[in-house]
């Protein structure tokens, strides 16, 4: 399992990597001045998941230079009926992407007809196509660098999670549009 090079100076917040969706394992690895966790311990921690948080918008760089970007953007997905279980969005996959180049920054969007308790994720896939790390996200549109060094080729995927002590989301939470935009080196 791969950990974050380097920690986001626009979003300012902490890493995640996962183990995998089915997992109750939690492991702890010192990265950089931050903590790998598995998304099983965030699930149960929530005061850890408001410590994540903390990001300043202000802090956007700009300037970025890259040789090369791709995008993708997918519809209406996914649909969330019950709180305090993961949702997870559609692949977002290159058309192409040349091998062995390098990312350099990430813009990420998603649009939902309720941000109300949300906790979304974006995660970066790895050749077999299982999430390889993830950032908690505390804005629903930003630029983040905290993928840079990753290659390009394999995609993104969204997770989401209404916290609300398990109960029928009515009505049903929707997230109708998810978007990245991948630049690269």
């Amino acid at each position: 399992m791969k950990t974050f090079n380097k920690v986001s100076t626009l979003l300012g917040m902490g890493l995640l990597a996962i183990t995998s969706m089915a997992s109750t394992a939690v492991t702890f690895a010192p990265t950089h001045g931050k903590s790998v966790i598995s998304l099983e311990k965030l699930v149960k921690t929530p005061a850890l998941l408001k410590k994540l948080n903390n990001a300043n918008p202000a802090e956007e760089v700009f300037g970025i230079q890259s040789a090369g970007a791709w995008s993708d953007t997918v519809w209406s997905s996914p649909t969330m009926y019950y709180g305090n279980q993961w949702y997870a969005g559609q692949k977002l996959l290159p058309p192409t992407a040349p091998f062995g180049n390098k990312i350099n920054s990430v813009h990420y969007e998603f649009t939902t007809n309720n941000y109300s308790s949300l906790n979304a994720y974006l995660c970066i896939l790895n050749s077999v196509g299982s999430t390889d790390g993830c950032l908690p996200l505390s804005y629903s549109a930003a630029r983040t660098d905290a993928f840079d060094d990753y290659n390009p080729q394999y995609g993104f995927k969204f997770y989401f999670l209404v916290n609300n002590g398990g109960a029928y989301i009515s009505p049903n939470r929707v997230i109708t549009e998810s978007q990245v935009i991948v630049n690269y080196e």
